[in-house]
């Protein structure tokens, strides 16, 4: 209790706004609100629907801090909705483009839908906001004047993101994915959940899919994870055309190549990861400079496309 009050005390100190998160009959939250508002503007909440927009006016930084019962699904919850407030988060847009995207009405296909929204809930979603804050820079625009059809825009390479993320679980065999099942796990849980016939999945051999895959859980959820990470990169490319009312063709087109581009790179660089041939120090920033490098500098890059920059911009971003 000491330490979280005493790292509370740092934080406090150098931060413009503090959120204490946490049981108003808990006396180590209470004492936590206590050490912190000694330095700044401290606000004390039970649940994300407490938080005031007013609260944020004018700061740059935020702190968050909690009791030491506080579960950390309620802070996430509280961060996310800080972010919502302060216009950081993107989930209404990724919502949008989901329900417009999505032509199939039937409770299977809501079902694999909403495995995918629950993948990508918990993302920090830095991708959008990159490009978002270089449109700014770039055109002059001020926050207050970004448009919805700017930040539908910009979710394409959130989309773009989560794709790759889904078929790297995928090959890398990994069943959770921040803290949370990855997608193929989660789909392949909904299998066992909704298919009266998994009981008898590991004894009966004629339930298993072939050399590929040990049981039909696996199958259906790697099966079904593979459309939806291709179905997450249709979606980006969805929503930049349809930003064409935004924005005139030929900056769709450089926006939709500098996707593409990075769409490549990411499946090349997460082939030299499959390969087993990066061995040295270099080799991994080879790597990575074609993975998670060139998702950064694709949102980059589009911002700056978007915002009608000039070349000398456009590579400046870009590196």
């Amino acid at each position: 209790t000491k330490n979280r009050q005493k790292s509370a005390e740092e934080l406090a100190k150098q931060v413009d706004v503090m959120i204490i998160i946490g049981g108003f009959n808990s006396s180590n939250t209470c004492r936590l609100y206590d050490v912190c508002s000694r330095y700044v503007a401290s606000y004390h909440i039970e649940e994300p629907s407490s938080l005031k927009t007013e609260w944020f006016a004018g700061k740059n930084h935020i702190g968050v801090t909690a009791g030491a019962s506080t579960p950390v699904s309620l802070m996430d919850a509280v961060v996310r909705q800080i972010e919502e407030l302060l216009g950081n988060r993107f989930d209404k847009e990724l919502d949008f483009c989901f329900k417009e995207f999505n032509s199939q009405s039937s409770q299977f296909m809501d079902n694999m839908i909403s495995q995918a929204k629950e993948f990508m809930s918990v993302g920090k979603q830095i991708r959008p906001l990159l490009l978002l804050r270089v449109y700014e820079a770039l055109s002059e625009c001020g926050p207050t004047n970004i448009s919805p059809e700017l930040r539908k825009a910009a979710v394409s390479v959130e989309f773009l993101h989560n794709s790759t993320l889904v078929h790297d679980d995928i090959t890398d065999e990994e069943s959770l994915r921040r803290n949370r099942p990855s997608l193929h796990a989660a789909i392949g849980t909904y299998y066992l959940t909704n298919n009266k016939m998994h009981n008898s999945e590991k004894k009966d051999g004629e339930l298993n899919s072939g050399k590929l895959f040990s049981s039909q859980s696996n199958k259906f959820g790697v099966s079904h994870a593979l459309c939806i990470g291709n179905l997450l990169y249709s979606l980006g490319l969805h929503s930049l055309q349809n930003s064409l009312p935004l924005f005139p063709p030929h900056m769709i087109n450089a926006a939709i190549n500098s996707y593409s581009k990075a769409f490549a790179n990411v499946n090349l660089g997460q082939i030299l990861d499959n390969s087993n041939t990066v061995q040295t120090e270099n080799d991994y920033f080879s790597m990575i400079s074609l993975t998670t490098a060139s998702l950064c500098r694709a949102s980059a890059e589009i911002g700056a496309l978007l915002a009608n920059a000039s070349a000398e911009s456009v590579s400046a971003v870009s590196d």
